[in-house]
């Protein structure tokens, strides 16, 4: 029933030709068939969706072409148009193409019965769906991805929330070790303890600072790096510490350009992701890890990770493994702040990855299957120009920086306000404190004259740090100013730099920092 010959021998009748035409010459596919489901006529659309010619195709019954999964309900609505249930059947359905694959169509059939009341021939419309399921895959992906990105700047909010929040507490518990070490004789056993305090303090500040990673937004010590040379001091590392029968790989391109970054940072990056992809081929037989390095001028692989819309050109680190891959699910949490795969994980992973990459401009993505393997590539922007290293700053030291005058200190935690005060008036200051913008400038307004220097917290509510510094200059500029805040990133540096103005020191800090920071301020400014 379904060809692409001639209607008839000699069509007398114009709507015969018409619907010849029309049968022919559609934008879908056209078929008749017979009782049986047998292909009997159809057109060239039919033939170019599934890849067969006419001659095979009208050799061939639906139910050989359908897919498996799709034959029991197609079948069904069959006999509710025999049955004349139904005038039509409306479906979604797969035709098997004839190089294998299955095409996504939208059919249309009915059933024209014969003068005997019996089933004669069907006459089915076929739309081909791979560009519209094409589409709706990808539309899918866009918003899973928002989704995920949502997800994870909703986190990243709260990691810098707590980060800022507990930061303000490490800053009282740090002042108040050192207030309590500075009246202690150094022969006092307690000492010890108070020592343990600040330990304790200073890993708690390493975790906040993991947390402010997290969030993308964390200050970037910019320098040249090598990276070829500092994956392969990092492996080399690595390699005494793995299994004698894993074998890791690693390639390079040659001539890179250098990338501009944290090299701390940029370690934390390749080191996580060694020792992950290590990790993972640990419990699999004959596993490898692979390494390559290389650049390109744009992202090719963020399906399913990260892209901030940098432009080129990127050097990139393609970190591969033959584990045993992750789900979808596990895919969708990777990046999540201590999520972990293993029963004994906690930290951050991959989530500082994610943060230190994005801070320096980069991107990243990931590819994962099931029993297939990961490979996760980072994505760095290359330097312009070769960089020299930052000079080392002198360490500090406990001695503390004494001083005199008054000294305005503003800020919203109570528990900071206490110590701060605590420690500027036993250094030889005199204070006078604001927890909130507006009382800060009411006092700076009276008082101004009198101050030598301000401390200034940078996020309050209200009024914050910037704000109530640009009201405090239209009243008088005559003051120093040392802005303090839990958080520490590069767009606080970009502000303070705009002011032209003041030196920032971000909490918790040691006294004896605070009060050099301080004394710096104050002596700056007599010159």
């Amino acid at each position: 029933m379904e060809g692409d010959g001639d209607p008839g021998k000699d069509p007398t009748h114009r709507s015969d030709a018409l619907f010849f035409k029309a049968f022919q010459e559609s934008p879908n596919g056209n078929a008749l068939l017979s009782a049986d489901g047998q292909f009997h006529r159809v057109n060239p659309t039919l033939c170019r969706i599934l890849g067969y010619s006419n001659e095979e195709l009208t050799r061939l019954s639906f139910k050989e072409l359908t897919h498996p999964e799709d034959l029991e309900a197609n079948l069904a609505d069959v006999m509710k148009l025999k049955r004349r249930e139904i005038d039509s059947m409306e479906v979604e359905k797969r035709y098997r193409h004839k190089q294998g694959h299955w095409v996504p169509t939208f059919l249309r059939t009915s059933l024209v019965f014969g003068p005997d009341g019996e089933p004669e021939m069907y006459v089915s419309h076929i739309r081909n769906l791979t560009e519209l399921k094409k589409a709706e895959q990808a539309s899918r992906e866009r918003e899973a991805r928002l989704k995920q990105a949502e997800r994870l700047e909703g986190l990243g909010l709260l990691a810098g929330g707590v980060a800022h929040d507990f930061n303000n507490l490490l800053a009282s518990v740090i002042g108040n070790a050192d207030l309590a070490l500075s009246k202690m004789p150094p022969d006092c056993p307690i000492r010890e303890n108070i020592q343990a305090v600040l330990l304790a303090s200073r890993r708690a500040t390493e975790l906040c600072n993991q947390l402010m990673t997290y969030t993308g937004k964390n200050t970037v010590a910019s320098q040249s790096i090598q990276l070829p040379q500092l994956v392969e001091e990092i492996l080399g590392f690595l390699k005494v510490t793995v299994p004698q029968n894993l074998n890791i790989r690693s390639t390079s391109e040659e001539n890179l350009p250098r990338l501009e970054g944290d090299i701390t940072q940029v370690r934390q990056v390749v080191m996580n992701l060694l020792t992950n992809a290590i990790e993972a081929v640990s419990t699999v037989e004959d596993g490898a890890v692979s390494v390559e390095i290389g650049s390109c001028s744009k992202v090719y692989d963020t399906s399913i990770g990260h892209h901030n819309g940098s432009p080129g050109p990127f050097i990139f680190l393609a970190v591969s493994d033959t584990g045993v891959g992750m789900s979808d699910e596990t895919q969708a949490r990777i990046f999540d702040p201590f999520f972990t795969t293993k029963f004994t994980g906690r930290g951050l992973g991959l989530a500082a990855v994610r943060g230190i990459v994005l801070s320096h401009g980069g991107s990243l993505g990931v590819q994962s299957k099931l029993a297939e393997g990961t490979t996760i590539t980072v994505y760095f922007p290359a330097a312009d120009a070769t960089l020299s290293p930052p000079t080392e700053k002198p360490q500090s030291t406990e001695q503390w920086t004494m001083g005199e005058g008054l000294v305005l200190l503003v800020d919203d935690d109570e528990l900071v306000i206490d110590v701060a005060e605590k420690i500027l008036r036993r250094a030889g200051y005199d204070v006078v404190c604001a927890i909130d913008g507006g009382s800060a400038i009411d006092i700076y307004r009276k008082r101004h004259q009198d101050l030598k220097a301000m401390v200034l917290d940078i996020t309050m509510p209200g009024l914050n740090g910037f704000e109530t510094y640009a009201l405090m200059r239209d009243i008088s500029d005559r003051v120093p100013v040392l802005f303090s805040s839990g958080y520490a990133n590069d767009d606080i540096m970009t502000d303070i730099q705009a002011l032209g103005c003041g030196k920032f020191i971000q909490k918790p800090y040691r006294a004896s920092n605070f009060l050099t920071e301080l004394s710096n301020i104050i002596s700056s400014n007599r010159t």
